[in-house]
């Protein structure tokens, strides 16, 4: 039976994160990288990586959903080959569609890529994630020579090792798909809270009294013990448009009162991320989404700002 996390802040992000380590111990490759598969919407997030600078993960992500989608739509069309290789449309499509080990011992010939030309790559593994055939994403194991690569890398796993690391692999996806289901039930029960909470303001709410404000600093902070992130804030459009006037906040930041609108600003969102970067940037905080407020066929009235420890939690 799957485990109620109490707290979701220690989902899927501190599972993803402690699995690289894992792997990265029991296999000792020099790169160690995991991402997960969307089947609903067919792209890859959760993106963990030991070894590398995490910066390059959003853009590695597109590549691979970018690569998924051009052999969804061949294999729509007709033209997907029957027998996949792996330098037909790389190798998180082959781990994808094949959904078994990769092992390319002579790496820079097999898979042909500029990641591992960049990185001077002898040999990699790919292990699929799979839970009675349903993929859940992969996890690459990255063999790094000096120089140019003379694979094969005489640390590439093999034999007993290999399968210790399947093994491996086939418990993390279980760990993800019940992680998966944890969080799925603490954001059920959190948006449940917050449609409760939001559902019928009382007659002394109107405008930006203290009521008002009260019942949003609630929901936020239901929304950040749903979320797992660190601070948000809600920001009401003036009639005029001209200005973002605060209206709660839970953060440990001073997070500023009201702020200017740019006439002829295409997004009123994107200008409040871009205004109050630098003052979570001195708190170790990204704000990483602006969220428009108000019914869903007229324009926003406000935004709501999330803030995140993790630069790259929109994509986690």
């Amino acid at each position: 039976m799957a485990r109620l996390v109490e707290n979701p802040s220690a989902g899927l992000p501190a599972l993803l994160s402690g699995l690289t380590h894992e792997f990265q111990h029991a296999s000792g490759a020099d790169i160690v990288s995991l991402a997960l598969l969307d089947d609903t919407t067919r792209t890859y997030y959760a993106p963990f990586v030991l070894g590398l600078p995490e910066e390059g993960l959003t853009a590695a992500l597109a590549d691979q959903t970018e690569q998924l989608g051009r052999y969804d739509t061949d294999r729509a069309e007709g033209k997907a080959p029957d027998d996949l290789h792996v330098r037909q449309y790389g190798s998180s499509v082959w781990l994808a569609v094949v959904q078994k080990t990769l092992v390319a011992a002579q790496a820079p010939s097999e898979v042909d890529s500029t990641f591992v030309r960049r990185y001077h790559i002898a040999s990699m593994i790919g292990l699929p994630l799979l839970v009675h055939r349903r993929y859940l994403g992969h996890v690459y194991l990255n063999y790094c020579t000096e120089g140019e690569p003379s694979p094969p890398d005489p640390r590439l796993p093999r034999g007993d090792r290999l399968r210790e690391l399947e093994e491996l692999a086939a418990e993390a996806a279980h760990r993800i798909l019940d992680t998966l289901a944890d969080d799925a039930r603490a954001a059920l029960l959190g948006s449940g809270r917050l449609a409760q909470l939001l559902a019928t303001p009382g007659a002394d709410e109107e405008g930006e009294g203290p009521a008002l404000r009260r019942r949003f600093a609630i929901a936020l902070s239901e929304l950040l013990y749903a979320t797992g992130q660190a601070a948000a804030s809600v920001y009401r459009l003036s009639a005029q448009g001209d200005t973002l006037d605060l209206i709660s906040a839970q953060a440990p930041i001073a997070v500023p009162l009201q702020i200017p609108v740019p006439e002829g600003a295409a997004d009123a969102g994107e200008v409040a991320l871009a205004s109050l970067r630098d003052v979570a940037r001195r708190a170790g905080l990204h704000p990483v989404i602006s969220q428009g407020l108000g019914p869903a066929d007229q324009a926003p009235r406000g935004y709501l700002v999330v803030f995140s420890r993790d630069l790259l939690a929109r994509v986690r």
